[in-house]
């Protein structure tokens, strides 16, 4: 999820930055203190891939506007946003969220759990790659904790990142019922209950509007689609 560059990265650039000024800052001004060119490029490559790092593209928008409303729950902020450009993390949705709290996070057996949902796809390097950075998003999102050994544990929750994941179901054609439904919702690990408890909450600091009558729950943006000029949100 490379949280502590996002962090740096949106701690020092504007919010009408654009990528080739997030790539000047990181490429020529060195701002994430990399050791080498080679690095840097990855990193940027890798920040592009995850959240785009462009004001053109609505998530990122989305991101950047939730991100300074909701500093506590950036780390999951970064994960919806990151779950929306990477269908891969939903394979931490379904090996490492529902393990019990406290339970033993074995890389083998996330390794034999990513063999078995993409059978012959990736090699015995690449898996073990792949379930170590899913692990390490997972950890910095608040999932689990723990370096050589990790336990699952109880992210803080964040109502930020409930109204990011609602805004891109939005985007995606979800409705009614269906929001929880969606992917950008269930990588926060929580239940309906709580997320509708905590839309009503960013409804009731206007961040998003939100209500339900009987089981269809109605979502609006328009504000938001003003701020942003995310006309797809309206």
């Amino acid at each position: 999820m490379m949280f502590a560059e996002l962090l740096t990265l949106l701690q020092q650039m504007p919010v009408d930055a654009r990528r080739v000024d997030f790539g000047e800052a990181i490429l020529r001004e060195n701002v994430l203190a990399k050791s080498t060119i080679s690095s840097r490029k990855r990193t940027f490559e890798h920040l592009i891939s995850l959240y785009a790092l462009d004001p053109v593209v609505p998530v990122f928008r989305l991101l950047r506007y939730f991100w300074r409303l909701d500093p506590s729950g950036r780390p999951l902020i970064a994960l919806v946003a990151a779950r929306a450009r990477d269908n891969l993390l939903q394979l931490g949705t379904d090996f490492i969220l529902p393990l019990a709290l406290g339970a033993i996070y074995e890389r083998s057996a996330f390794e034999k759990f990513i063999g078995k949902f993409f059978p012959g796809r990736f090699s015995d390097k690449m898996r073990r790659s792949l379930a170590q950075n899913i692990a390490s998003t997972f950890t910095q999102a608040g999932f689990l904790r723990g370096k050589a050994r990790k336990a699952r544990i109880e992210p803080q929750s964040s109502v930020g990142a409930v109204a990011l994941a609602l805004a891109v179901g939005k985007l995606a054609g979800d409705a009614g019922t269906s929001i929880w439904d969606s992917p950008w919702f269930q990588v926060l690990g929580l239940s309906r209950t709580t997320g509708d408890r905590l839309a009503r909450e960013a409804s009731r600091r206007g961040w998003i509007g939100y209500s339900q009558v009987g089981e269809v729950r109605a979502l609006s943006f328009r504000h938001l689609a003003h701020d942003l000029r995310v006309m797809e949100l309206s």
